[in-house]
Protein backbone atom coordinates (compact mmCIF):
# COMPACT_ATOMS: atom_id res chain seq x y z
CA UNK A 1 0.00 0.00 0.00
CA UNK A 2 1.47 3.25 -0.94
CA UNK A 3 1.28 6.41 1.26
CA UNK A 4 -0.59 8.25 -1.41
CA UNK A 5 -3.39 6.32 -0.18
CA UNK A 6 -3.74 8.69 2.79
CA UNK A 7 -4.89 11.96 1.44
CA UNK A 8 -2.57 14.54 2.34
CA UNK A 9 -1.91 18.00 1.13
CA UNK A 10 1.25 18.58 0.54
CA UNK A 11 1.01 22.17 -0.59
CA UNK A 12 -0.75 23.34 2.86
CA UNK A 13 0.99 23.59 5.69
CA UNK A 14 -0.63 23.13 8.83
CA UNK A 15 -1.49 26.93 10.60
CA UNK A 16 0.52 26.05 13.73
CA UNK A 17 2.85 27.66 16.33
CA UNK A 18 6.01 26.17 16.08
CA UNK A 19 5.03 24.92 19.50
CA UNK A 20 5.83 21.76 22.14
CA UNK A 21 3.77 19.84 19.43
CA UNK A 22 5.10 20.30 16.58
CA UNK A 23 8.44 19.61 18.07
CA UNK A 24 7.00 16.61 19.48
CA UNK A 25 5.93 15.74 16.37
CA UNK A 26 9.40 16.36 14.10
CA UNK A 27 10.98 14.08 16.79
CA UNK A 28 8.66 11.56 16.09
CA UNK A 29 8.42 11.80 12.52
CA UNK A 30 12.73 11.76 12.68
CA UNK A 31 12.49 8.32 14.59
CA UNK A 32 9.75 6.55 12.87
CA UNK A 33 11.57 6.78 9.88
CA UNK A 34 15.22 6.17 10.97
CA UNK A 35 14.28 2.45 12.67
CA UNK A 36 11.81 1.24 9.30
CA UNK A 37 14.59 2.43 7.02
CA UNK A 38 18.15 0.64 8.75
CA UNK A 39 15.73 -2.01 10.04
CA UNK A 40 15.76 -1.50 13.83
CA UNK A 41 12.19 -1.96 14.30
CA UNK A 42 11.82 -4.99 11.60
CA UNK A 43 13.87 -7.19 13.92
CA UNK A 44 12.55 -5.63 16.89
CA UNK A 45 8.78 -6.85 16.17
CA UNK A 46 10.37 -10.14 15.01
CA UNK A 47 12.13 -10.52 18.47
CA UNK A 48 8.99 -9.49 19.96
CA UNK A 49 7.19 -11.97 17.52
CA UNK A 50 9.42 -15.00 18.14
CA UNK A 51 9.52 -14.35 22.04
CA UNK A 52 5.97 -14.29 22.25
CA UNK A 53 5.64 -17.36 20.17
CA UNK A 54 7.34 -19.33 22.08
CA UNK A 55 5.41 -18.75 25.41
CA UNK A 56 2.02 -19.51 23.83
CA UNK A 57 3.31 -22.64 22.62
CA UNK A 58 4.81 -23.67 25.96
CA UNK A 59 1.94 -22.97 27.62
CA UNK A 60 -0.58 -24.25 25.07
CA UNK A 61 2.00 -27.67 24.87
CA UNK A 62 1.50 -28.39 28.17
CA UNK A 63 -2.34 -28.10 28.03
CA UNK A 64 -2.56 -30.12 25.52
CA UNK A 65 -0.79 -32.63 27.78
CA UNK A 66 -2.86 -32.84 30.16
CA UNK A 67 -5.80 -33.43 27.91
CA UNK A 68 -4.58 -36.11 26.11
CA UNK A 69 -4.31 -37.45 29.81
CA UNK A 70 -7.38 -37.06 30.40
CA UNK A 71 -8.92 -38.25 26.76
CA UNK A 72 -10.14 -35.42 26.58
CA UNK A 73 -10.75 -33.45 22.96
CA UNK A 74 -7.83 -31.34 22.15
CA UNK A 75 -9.61 -29.19 18.80
CA UNK A 76 -10.45 -26.43 21.36
CA UNK A 77 -6.61 -26.25 22.28
CA UNK A 78 -5.63 -26.43 19.00
CA UNK A 79 -8.10 -23.59 17.50
CA UNK A 80 -7.04 -20.97 20.31
CA UNK A 81 -3.71 -21.86 18.99
CA UNK A 82 -3.69 -20.31 15.73
CA UNK A 83 -6.49 -17.69 17.48
CA UNK A 84 -3.53 -16.75 19.90
CA UNK A 85 -0.87 -16.91 17.30
CA UNK A 86 -2.63 -14.47 14.98
CA UNK A 87 -3.50 -12.01 17.67
CA UNK A 88 0.16 -12.02 18.69
CA UNK A 89 1.38 -11.37 15.24
CA UNK A 90 -0.67 -7.90 15.43
CA UNK A 91 0.06 -7.34 19.50
CA UNK A 92 4.00 -7.47 18.66
CA UNK A 93 4.33 -4.73 15.89
CA UNK A 94 2.04 -2.63 18.34
CA UNK A 95 4.22 -3.25 21.07
CA UNK A 96 7.57 -2.94 18.96
CA UNK A 97 6.11 0.53 17.97
CA UNK A 98 5.19 1.52 21.33
CA UNK A 99 8.36 0.84 22.78
CA UNK A 100 10.54 2.28 20.62
CA UNK A 101 8.69 5.49 20.49
CA UNK A 102 8.02 5.87 24.10
CA UNK A 103 11.77 5.21 25.06
CA UNK A 104 12.44 8.56 22.29
CA UNK A 105 9.98 10.96 23.97
CA UNK A 106 11.06 9.53 27.76
CA UNK A 107 13.93 11.28 27.58
CA UNK A 108 12.07 14.79 26.98
CA UNK A 109 9.24 16.08 28.97
CA UNK A 110 6.45 13.86 27.18
CA UNK A 111 3.14 14.07 27.45
CA UNK A 112 -0.45 12.29 26.81
CA UNK A 113 -0.46 14.60 23.67
CA UNK A 114 2.90 12.35 22.73
CA UNK A 115 1.30 9.35 23.14
CA UNK A 116 -1.72 10.21 21.26
CA UNK A 117 1.01 11.05 18.41
CA UNK A 118 2.61 7.40 18.92
CA UNK A 119 -1.09 5.60 19.20
CA UNK A 120 -2.07 7.48 15.62
CA UNK A 121 1.49 6.04 14.20
CA UNK A 122 0.64 2.83 15.14
CA UNK A 123 -2.66 3.04 13.52
CA UNK A 124 -0.96 3.84 10.42
CA UNK A 125 1.52 1.34 10.18
CA UNK A 126 -0.79 -1.43 12.11
CA UNK A 127 -4.01 -0.58 10.32
CA UNK A 128 -2.85 0.77 7.03
CA UNK A 129 0.13 -2.11 5.82
CA UNK A 130 -0.42 -4.86 7.98
CA UNK A 131 -3.72 -6.46 7.17
CA UNK A 132 -3.41 -8.27 4.42
CA UNK A 133 -0.34 -9.78 5.80
CA UNK A 134 -1.47 -10.88 9.43
CA UNK A 135 -4.79 -12.32 7.85
CA UNK A 136 -2.70 -14.54 5.30
CA UNK A 137 -0.53 -15.49 7.64
CA UNK A 138 -4.09 -16.56 9.02
CA UNK A 139 -4.14 -19.00 6.68
CA UNK A 140 -0.97 -20.48 6.25
CA UNK A 141 -1.02 -21.70 9.62
CA UNK A 142 -4.59 -23.32 9.64
CA UNK A 143 -3.14 -25.19 6.66
CA UNK A 144 -0.08 -26.11 8.39
CA UNK A 145 -2.15 -27.35 11.43
CA UNK A 146 -4.66 -29.16 9.40
CA UNK A 147 -1.86 -30.72 7.15
CA UNK A 148 -0.03 -32.09 10.70
CA UNK A 149 -3.55 -33.30 12.01
CA UNK A 150 -5.13 -34.51 8.88
CA UNK A 151 -7.79 -37.34 9.65
CA UNK A 152 -8.47 -35.70 12.89
CA UNK A 153 -5.70 -37.55 14.29
CA UNK A 154 -3.60 -34.88 16.38
CA UNK A 155 -0.37 -35.78 18.64
CA UNK A 156 1.64 -34.15 21.17
CA UNK A 157 4.63 -34.80 18.69
CA UNK A 158 2.39 -33.80 15.74
CA UNK A 159 2.31 -30.07 17.98
CA UNK A 160 5.65 -30.13 19.10
CA UNK A 161 6.96 -30.73 15.00
CA UNK A 162 4.84 -26.92 14.56
CA UNK A 163 6.96 -24.88 16.37
CA UNK A 164 9.72 -24.42 13.81
CA UNK A 165 7.48 -24.75 10.69
CA UNK A 166 5.29 -21.88 12.09
CA UNK A 167 8.53 -19.78 13.26
CA UNK A 168 9.63 -20.21 9.75
CA UNK A 169 6.42 -19.54 7.76
CA UNK A 170 5.87 -16.07 10.08
CA UNK A 171 9.89 -15.11 9.20
CA UNK A 172 9.56 -15.71 5.70
CA UNK A 173 5.98 -14.58 4.76
CA UNK A 174 5.33 -12.10 6.84
CA UNK A 175 7.92 -10.39 9.22
CA UNK A 176 9.99 -10.03 6.43
CA UNK A 177 7.52 -9.54 3.25
CA UNK A 178 5.75 -6.99 5.66
CA UNK A 179 8.72 -4.69 5.61
CA UNK A 180 9.96 -5.21 1.86
CA UNK A 181 6.56 -5.41 0.06
CA UNK A 182 3.80 -3.66 1.80
CA UNK A 183 5.09 0.16 0.47
CA UNK A 184 5.96 0.91 4.51
CA UNK A 185 9.49 2.23 3.23
CA UNK A 186 8.04 4.75 1.05
CA UNK A 187 6.98 6.72 3.94
CA UNK A 188 9.57 9.07 5.12
CA UNK A 189 9.95 12.06 7.35
CA UNK A 190 7.72 14.62 5.87
CA UNK A 191 4.85 12.80 5.12
CA UNK A 192 5.02 11.75 8.37
CA UNK A 193 5.16 15.11 10.04
CA UNK A 194 2.18 15.85 7.78
CA UNK A 195 -0.08 12.77 8.79
CA UNK A 196 0.54 13.73 12.28
CA UNK A 197 -1.50 16.99 12.01
CA UNK A 198 -4.00 15.49 10.76
CA UNK A 199 -6.79 15.63 13.67
CA UNK A 200 -7.87 12.06 14.28
CA UNK A 201 -11.46 13.23 15.85
CA UNK A 202 -13.03 16.34 16.57
CA UNK A 203 -13.86 17.84 20.40
CA UNK A 204 -17.55 18.06 20.04
CA UNK A 205 -19.86 15.94 21.58
CA UNK A 206 -22.19 13.24 20.08
CA UNK A 207 -25.36 11.95 21.96
CA UNK A 208 -27.47 8.74 21.35
CA UNK A 209 -30.58 8.81 23.31
CA UNK A 210 -33.01 5.62 23.60
CA UNK A 211 -35.26 5.79 26.93
CA UNK A 212 -38.59 4.18 27.81
CA UNK A 213 -41.96 4.76 25.96
CA UNK A 214 -43.53 5.76 29.04
CA UNK A 215 -40.37 8.43 30.18
CA UNK A 216 -41.71 11.97 30.09
CA UNK A 217 -39.95 14.55 28.02
CA UNK A 218 -38.38 15.99 31.07
CA UNK A 219 -36.43 12.60 31.53
CA UNK A 220 -34.39 12.97 28.65
CA UNK A 221 -31.18 14.33 30.06
CA UNK A 222 -29.36 13.67 26.34
CA UNK A 223 -31.92 15.86 25.11
CA UNK A 224 -31.11 18.35 27.96
CA UNK A 225 -27.56 18.37 27.33
CA UNK A 226 -27.46 18.83 23.60
CA UNK A 227 -29.99 21.96 24.18
CA UNK A 228 -27.47 23.10 27.20
CA UNK A 229 -24.41 22.63 24.77
CA UNK A 230 -25.94 24.53 21.75
CA UNK A 231 -26.51 27.31 24.26
CA UNK A 232 -23.10 27.84 25.08
CA UNK A 233 -21.69 27.48 21.55
CA UNK A 234 -21.14 23.88 20.92
CA UNK A 235 -21.98 22.13 17.58
CA UNK A 236 -23.57 18.98 19.57
CA UNK A 237 -25.45 16.01 17.75
CA UNK A 238 -28.72 14.32 18.65
CA UNK A 239 -30.38 11.18 17.99
CA UNK A 240 -33.33 9.24 19.59
CA UNK A 241 -33.08 5.85 18.43
CA UNK A 242 -35.67 3.06 19.77
CA UNK A 243 -33.65 -0.61 18.29
CA UNK A 244 -30.65 -2.15 17.53
CA UNK A 245 -31.42 -1.53 13.60
CA UNK A 246 -31.96 2.45 13.88
CA UNK A 247 -28.53 2.45 16.43
CA UNK A 248 -26.66 0.60 14.27
CA UNK A 249 -27.57 3.74 11.10
CA UNK A 250 -26.84 6.21 14.15
CA UNK A 251 -23.27 4.33 14.60
CA UNK A 252 -22.64 4.64 10.52
CA UNK A 253 -23.41 8.48 11.19
CA UNK A 254 -21.45 8.85 14.25
CA UNK A 255 -18.25 6.71 12.45
CA UNK A 256 -17.98 9.79 9.71
CA UNK A 257 -18.75 12.64 12.37
CA UNK A 258 -15.38 12.47 13.76
CA UNK A 259 -16.83 13.84 16.89
CA UNK A 260 -14.30 12.52 19.96
CA UNK A 261 -16.17 12.34 22.57
CA UNK A 262 -19.85 9.60 22.38
CA UNK A 263 -22.15 10.37 24.55
CA UNK A 264 -25.07 7.29 25.32
CA UNK A 265 -28.26 8.09 27.38
CA UNK A 266 -30.47 4.65 28.47
CA UNK A 267 -31.86 2.47 30.80
CA UNK A 268 -29.15 -0.21 31.49
CA UNK A 269 -28.73 -3.08 35.04
CA UNK A 270 -25.49 -5.27 35.56
CA UNK A 271 -26.87 -7.55 32.54
CA UNK A 272 -28.30 -5.80 29.78
CA UNK A 273 -28.81 -2.29 27.75
CA UNK A 274 -32.29 -1.40 27.64
CA UNK A 275 -33.43 0.29 24.32
CA UNK A 276 -36.96 1.80 23.67
CA UNK A 277 -38.33 -1.20 22.37
CA UNK A 278 -35.57 -4.10 23.16
CA UNK A 279 -32.95 -4.94 25.42
CA UNK A 280 -29.23 -5.74 24.30
CA UNK A 281 -26.40 -7.99 25.78
CA UNK A 282 -23.24 -5.90 26.48
CA UNK A 283 -21.99 -8.59 23.98
CA UNK A 284 -24.64 -7.18 21.20
CA UNK A 285 -23.97 -3.30 22.54
CA UNK A 286 -20.53 -3.54 22.02
CA UNK A 287 -20.80 -5.17 18.05
CA UNK A 288 -22.90 -2.64 17.26
CA UNK A 289 -19.73 -0.11 17.16
CA UNK A 290 -17.41 -2.42 15.44
CA UNK A 291 -14.89 -0.60 13.53
CA UNK A 292 -16.37 2.81 14.95
CA UNK A 293 -14.11 3.77 17.17
CA UNK A 294 -10.43 5.72 17.12
CA UNK A 295 -9.18 7.27 19.88
CA UNK A 296 -12.69 8.33 21.04
CA UNK A 297 -14.09 8.44 24.62
CA UNK A 298 -17.47 7.41 25.55
CA UNK A 299 -19.61 8.51 28.41
CA UNK A 300 -22.51 7.03 29.37
CA UNK A 301 -25.98 7.74 31.40
CA UNK A 302 -27.33 4.83 32.35
CA UNK A 303 -27.65 3.04 35.42
CA UNK A 304 -25.22 0.88 36.90
CA UNK A 305 -23.15 0.34 33.57
CA UNK A 306 -19.77 1.50 35.71
CA UNK A 307 -18.32 -2.57 36.30
CA UNK A 308 -16.10 -4.07 34.81
CA UNK A 309 -17.33 -6.58 33.07
CA UNK A 310 -19.31 -4.42 30.62
CA UNK A 311 -16.23 -2.05 30.53
CA UNK A 312 -14.16 -4.70 29.98
CA UNK A 313 -16.17 -6.04 26.58
CA UNK A 314 -16.01 -2.82 25.11
CA UNK A 315 -12.42 -2.20 25.28
CA UNK A 316 -11.48 -6.13 24.77
CA UNK A 317 -14.01 -5.40 21.54
CA UNK A 318 -12.84 -2.19 20.63
CA UNK A 319 -8.59 -2.75 21.28
CA UNK A 320 -6.70 0.40 21.08
CA UNK A 321 -9.15 2.39 19.74
CA UNK A 322 -10.56 3.61 22.91
CA UNK A 323 -8.73 6.05 25.62
CA UNK A 324 -11.46 6.02 28.39
CA UNK A 325 -15.08 5.07 29.73
CA UNK A 326 -17.59 6.88 32.00
CA UNK A 327 -20.11 5.11 33.56
CA UNK A 328 -22.40 5.08 36.80
CA UNK A 329 -22.06 2.55 38.96
CA UNK A 330 -25.47 2.72 40.63
CA UNK A 331 -28.36 3.89 39.58
CA UNK A 332 -28.71 7.32 38.49
CA UNK A 333 -31.55 10.65 38.78
CA UNK A 334 -32.16 12.15 35.55
CA UNK A 335 -31.42 15.65 37.05
CA UNK A 336 -28.47 14.74 38.74
CA UNK A 337 -27.11 12.64 35.47
CA UNK A 338 -27.92 16.33 33.39
CA UNK A 339 -26.26 18.56 36.01
CA UNK A 340 -23.47 16.15 36.04
CA UNK A 341 -22.72 15.54 32.47
CA UNK A 342 -23.41 19.86 31.62
CA UNK A 343 -20.69 20.60 34.22
CA UNK A 344 -18.19 17.74 32.67
CA UNK A 345 -18.58 18.60 29.06
CA UNK A 346 -18.75 22.57 29.57
CA UNK A 347 -15.40 22.32 31.64
CA UNK A 348 -14.21 19.83 29.05
CA UNK A 349 -14.28 21.45 25.81
CA UNK A 350 -13.05 24.39 27.53
CA UNK A 351 -9.44 23.23 26.51
CA UNK A 352 -7.52 24.98 24.17
CA UNK A 353 -6.28 24.81 20.88
CA UNK A 354 -3.54 22.02 20.98
CA UNK A 355 -4.26 20.53 24.31
CA UNK A 356 -6.24 17.26 25.10
CA UNK A 357 -7.77 15.29 27.48
CA UNK A 358 -5.81 13.35 29.68
CA UNK A 359 -6.04 9.97 32.00
CA UNK A 360 -4.91 12.43 34.65
CA UNK A 361 -7.14 15.34 33.70
CA UNK A 362 -10.13 13.07 33.31
CA UNK A 363 -10.09 11.66 36.95
CA UNK A 364 -9.26 14.68 38.41
CA UNK A 365 -12.38 16.08 36.82
CA UNK A 366 -15.03 13.33 37.46
CA UNK A 367 -13.82 13.08 41.18
CA UNK A 368 -14.37 16.72 42.08
CA UNK A 369 -18.00 16.35 40.55
CA UNK A 370 -18.56 13.52 42.20
CA UNK A 371 -17.90 15.56 45.71
CA UNK A 372 -20.60 18.06 43.96
CA UNK A 373 -22.99 15.94 42.77
CA UNK A 374 -24.75 12.63 44.39
CA UNK A 375 -23.33 10.10 41.71
CA UNK A 376 -20.82 7.51 41.42
CA UNK A 377 -18.77 6.93 38.55
CA UNK A 378 -16.65 4.33 37.55
CA UNK A 379 -13.72 5.28 35.04
CA UNK A 380 -11.61 2.83 33.45
CA UNK A 381 -8.42 4.13 30.49
CA UNK A 382 -6.55 2.73 28.52
CA UNK A 383 -2.84 2.60 29.08
CA UNK A 384 -0.71 2.42 26.39
CA UNK A 385 2.28 1.60 28.50
CA UNK A 386 1.21 -1.31 29.94
CA UNK A 387 -1.25 -2.18 27.23
CA UNK A 388 -4.03 -2.98 29.96
CA UNK A 389 -6.98 -1.21 31.20
CA UNK A 390 -6.53 0.54 34.12
CA UNK A 391 -9.35 1.45 36.86
CA UNK A 392 -8.52 4.28 39.06
CA UNK A 393 -11.98 4.81 39.96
Amino acid sequence: MAKNQIAINSNKSPKKNRNRGSGINAILSRHITSIIHDNTLQESYKNEFLNKFRQIYQINLEKLNICYKRGENVGEIVNNFIQEVWEELHNSLVNSIFDAMYDKINTINHNDYALNQIEKIINLICNNYLLNYDYDFYEIIKQIIFNFGIGGKFSVADFKGLKSKIENTAISTVLDSYFNDSGIKEIDENYMKQYLTIPATLPEVFIIESLHKNDTEDKHDGKKLYESLKFVGRNPKYFRVSNRFELSRIIDIFKNSKYRFLHISCHASKNTISLTEEDLSYKDFSELFTGAFTQHRIFFSACELGNQQFMGKLFADHWGKLHSVVAPKTTIQFYHAHSFWLSFYTSTLQYKKGEAMTAKTLLELVSKLMELFPVQMAVAVFNPKTRKIDYPI
